[in-house]
């Protein structure tokens, strides 16, 4: 194989060597459109699920907390105007949670934490909706003592596990981004693969000496 090359005419040895440059020029430009493709669906995936999560387990925690609020807030003494504000306020924040939970449910990828969320939620449901009808009743001693003794105990384990599911989140969040980094990086180092000009200056000057002799 080497004889044969050694016995090529100059211009036909210039072309193989140009030939094998284009073709590995043809496979860095392809790693990089695959490099690039691989970047975007890796920030695809960041913006839209795990940074979503964390901002849906978070939004869904503060409603938790407003609602709790907006209970103590009438049951310890508002006027008829704001009682019926912060009531429509609790009623909105709740669907929140469900709408938050729905959005979860689709893409939390730990099902041990959504389980859990699921399991709290449904233990808490039923003593929030009673704690907003006894406020809107005027019932407010009865709401107090249902929020004291059974909505804010079992609403701070709730809190806690929306808690764990953002900051899991966000660390798979980060994990994305960095991966998308490095394949950053390593399309830069595509990009920059050094050429020895004097070592190709030196091969066709050797070569059209062999060819001259």
């Amino acid at each position: 194989m080497g004889k044969k090359f050694k016995d090529l005419k100059i211009g036909r040895k210039l072309l193989i060597s140009y030939g094998a440059i284009i073709f590995l020029y043809i496979i860095t430009v392809t790693a990089s459109l695959l490099g690039i493709a691989k970047t975007s669906n890796t920030l695809d995936v960041f913006y839209q699920k795990a940074f979503a999560v964390s901002y849906t387990a978070l939004d869904m925690k503060a409603s938790v907390q407003g609602i709790g609020r907006c209970i103590l807030d009438v049951a310890t003494g508002v006027t008829d105007r704001e009682k019926v504000e912060k009531i429509a306020e609790a009623r909105e924040m709740e669907n929140t949670l469900v709408e938050g939970f729905a959005f979860l449910e689709k893409n939390l990828e730990s099902d041990e934490l959504l389980n859990r969320l699921k399991e709290q939620m449904a233990k808490v449901e039923p003593a929030r909706n009673t704690a907003i009808e006894l406020c809107e009743l005027s019932r407010y001693e009865e709401a107090l003592e249902l929020y004291n003794s059974w909505y804010e105990p079992n609403t701070k384990v709730e809190r806690e596990t929306l808690q764990k599911i953002a900051d899991k989140s966000l660390e798979r969040a980060e994990s994305y981004l960095n991966n998308g980094y490095m394949v950053k990086r390593r399309m830069s180092l595509y990009h920059h693969i050094p050429v020895d000009k004097n070592h190709t200056r030196n091969y066709g000057a050797s070569q059209r000496t062999a060819g001259g002799g």
